[in-house]
């Protein structure tokens, strides 16, 4: 079997962090065992074995069954839970609360169970039937003590919480670099002497006017709020086998007499009396009437059993109800989540783009603002200059006019970089906006994947209750 690894990046690609899967893996077990009815839980179960104490640590578990000896060695009896600030009633002899060891109680505090009558050694000892949440790592190929049918749900469930991650990780900060800004030339010139000659040219851009504010943008992560549902199972009702007292039981036939008023109250000796009746006897009037206590007895019987199926199958019912509750939790919540995930992308996106085209306007702007006086601070001293009859003069200004025209020609191919910029921007938007797209679709596949597998393990449960109350039937 490959590793778990291997499983949920087949399902959603490369997820480049294997601290996350396993932490997905892990949440996800922790899930299942907390969304499952507690029916569905037996076959993982452990049990405490006997114990002595005042109480029993349990970490990260859920607790099915807790059971107390009732006095007499290996005679164990279920104890019902009981909230936490009932403490007080429980240890109060002339409480109406106060427990006795055939109906034992417990309650949970400070991750302890605790057992009232307080136990001791045995025959007053009790055990604890718990599931423990499984710790999954993503090297592992199968989990210990784990059904294998509820691996490939717990896959599932791992790879929906690395696709929000990396959802929210497509929404990522521009990385586009912006072009450099041109220096500024430095006109100058000697041996020449004009009173309003310039040095250099006037209000030339200054500064980083390069688009960056896009840069430092960050969006709001894709919300996970899914991840965190949680349901709670359903409790079973209570359910007594019905049985018959005797020394044997009513299906077992030991020889009566007749006029033994031990063997009349005694139900397993009531068909070797009814025999007795008829073959030696031959009393048919009695006969009867001991035939008609037997059915009697039957249908009392008969309807203890229809009364404990109907009973059982309430619990089934809240069990299917309770992990219905849950799916529909679950998918209110992933949707809003991946609603908000959208949101956030959309205002991320809309942010990063208005503030680039803004920036690249800005620029833009400074740019042509700056020829502009460029021009106009420069033209009146190259006109002079070149009617001037000294050839410094008339030099110096060939050059100021070169090197402006150099520079007009750096700026330009800066305005085109400017724009190369804004596309590649664009660009990375647009791969973003189709990663979130994609692995949105991707979550949703997976959701109710995970949802069918739900309803696939509940279905199952139900089915082995439905043939367990035919059987008693």
């Amino acid at each position: 079997m490959a590793t778990f690894q291997v499983r949920v990046e087949d399902l959603i690609g490369s997820v480049g962090d294997t601290q996350l899967i396993s932490d997905s893996l892990t949440s996800a077990a922790e899930e299942l065992v907390s969304a499952l009815p507690k029916e569905c839980l037996w076959v993982v179960s452990d049990n405490s074995g006997d114990q002595t104490g005042a109480n029993y640590t349990l970490n990260r578990c859920v607790i099915l069954n807790v059971y107390r000896e009732s006095g007499t060695d290996g005679e164990y009896h279920t104890c019902k839970e009981v909230p936490a600030h009932y403490l007080g009633h429980v240890q109060d002899v002339n409480s109406v609360w106060y427990p006795s060891k055939s109906e034992p109680v417990y309650m949970l505090r400070n991750s302890s169970v605790y057992v009232y009558p307080v136990p001791g050694a045995s025959p007053d000892a009790f055990q604890v039937e718990f599931v423990k949440s499984p710790s999954v790592a993503f090297g592992s190929s199968s989990i210990a003590n784990f059904p294998d049918e509820y691996e490939s749900v717990v896959v599932t469930g791992a790879a929906m919480k690395c696709t929000l991650r990396l959802m929210s990780d497509s929404v990522a900060s521009v990385t586009a670099v912006p072009p450099d800004v041109p220096a500024v030339p430095a006109i100058s010139y000697s041996n020449a002497s004009v009173g309003d000659g310039v040095s250099a040219a006037q209000d030339v851009p200054s500064g980083n006017v390069a688009p960056t504010d896009a840069a430092g943008v960050s969006a709001t992560a894709a919300t996970t709020d899914a991840s965190g549902t949680s349901s709670t199972g359903s409790t079973a009702s209570s359910y007594t086998a019905p049985s018959v007292t005797g020394g044997a039981g009513l299906t077992g036939m030991e020889t009566g007499v007749i006029n033994d008023d031990t063997d009349q109250i005694e139900f397993d000796t009531w068909w070797d009396t009814l025999g007795e009746m008829i073959e030696n006897e031959e009393d048919v009037e009695l006969a009867n009437a001991q035939l008609s206590k037997i059915r009697t007895y039957i249908d009392a019987f008969r309807a203890e059993v229809q009364d404990a199926s109907a009973a059982m199958q309430a619990s089934i019912e809240d069990a299917r109800q309770s992990t219905q509750a849950s799916i529909a939790t679950a998918g209110d919540a992933t949707r809003a989540s991946i609603a908000n995930a959208g949101n956030d992308t959309s205002v991320y996106t809309a942010s990063i783009s208005s503030q680039t085209q803004a920036s690249i306007a800005n620029a833009a702007n400074d740019v042509n603002v700056a020829v502009s006086k460029m021009r106009e601070s420069t033209g009146a001293a190259i006109q002079k200059m070149s009617l001037s009859t000294n050839v410094n003069i008339q030099n110096a200004a060939r050059v100021m006019d070169a090197l402006i025209q150099d520079y007009t020609l750096t700026l330009s191919r800066y305005s085109q970089e400017l724009g190369q910029y804004q596309a590649e921007v664009s660009k990375e938007l647009e791969e973003s906006n189709a990663k979130f797209s994609q692995y949105g679709k991707l979550y949703d596949n997976l959701t109710k994947e995970y949802q069918r597998g739900l309803a696939i393990i509940t279905s199952r449960f139900k089915q082995y209750d439905s043939h367990s109350q035919q059987a008693h039937s």
